[in-house]
């Protein structure tokens, strides 16, 4: 089973999950407009048993994608679970700049 396709049956069992794809344009645009276009698409105001599953897959193909999950997991870091998928290595460590340390597990 490939990453996505994992990904997707993960939501699947969540419950309440979505997925965005940066290769599909309306989710890039929707990516590019910032962290709180993505928490009012996934109704992140509204009160849930359980906390919404956001899938961002094939993220890194966006220069600034480190700084935008950041971003998103300060704004949101309760009511939402992330999981990140993609084809490459995602490289965290390979260079300086804001930590992810507490935001990224690695498996």
């Amino acid at each position: 089973m490939g990453k996505t396709t994992t990904a997707l049956a993960v939501k699947e069992l969540w419950g309440e999950g979505f997925y965005f794809n940066w290769d599909r344009l309306s989710d890039r645009t929707k990516i590019l407009e910032g962290s709180e276009a993505i928490a009012n698409a996934v109704s992140l105001t509204q009160l849930s048993e359980i906390p919404p599953l956001i899938i961002f897959d094939a993220i890194r193909k966006y220069e600034d994608w480190k700084n935008f999950l950041k971003g998103f997991y300060d704004a949101h870091p309760n009511p939402v679970k992330i999981i990140v998928t993609g084809s490459a290595r995602l490289n965290v460590f390979k260079k300086g700049g804001d930590s992810l340390m507490g935001r990224y597990f690695y498996p």
